[in-house]
């Protein structure tokens, strides 16, 4: 419930990895603060290096709203996803649909797999 989790089927929605220049799979970008450049995760594959890579996006997130440098947030709006822990409800399914919605127009720090079945 702090950084939300999402998934791209690539092969169903191959605009939008080509949309964030995603090349190989799997490809995990973190969209923050800026949401029309997200940062490319290059960290660990275990769970423990993905949470602090989410965890520092969001402090940087909260330092520029602290600093003033974003607008304002709905943080009462949900945009998908669970609480709880550790299962598949609690990443939300992306599409060419729901990702401008879900991603890019909420305020929330999205953890985004690109992925190939």
């Amino acid at each position: 419930g702090i950084v939300k989790v999402g998934a791209v089927d690539a092969d169903q929605h191959n605009s939008l990895g080509g949309q964030y220049g995603v090349r190989g799979f799997p490809t995990i970008k973190i969209f923050g603060a800026n949401k029309n450049k997200p940062e490319d995760y290059q960290g660990g594959r275990t769970s423990q290096a993905i949470v602090d890579a989410a965890l520092n996006a969001l402090r940087s997130l909260v330092k520029d709203r602290l600093g003033g440098k974003t607008g304002g947030s709905d943080y009462g709006k949900q945009s998908g996803g669970g609480g709880g822990a550790g299962n598949k409800k609690d990443v939300v399914e992306l599409t060419d649909d729901n990702f401008d919605r879900t991603v890019l127009e909420g305020d929330d720090v999205w953890l985004v797999e690109f992925f190939a079945p």
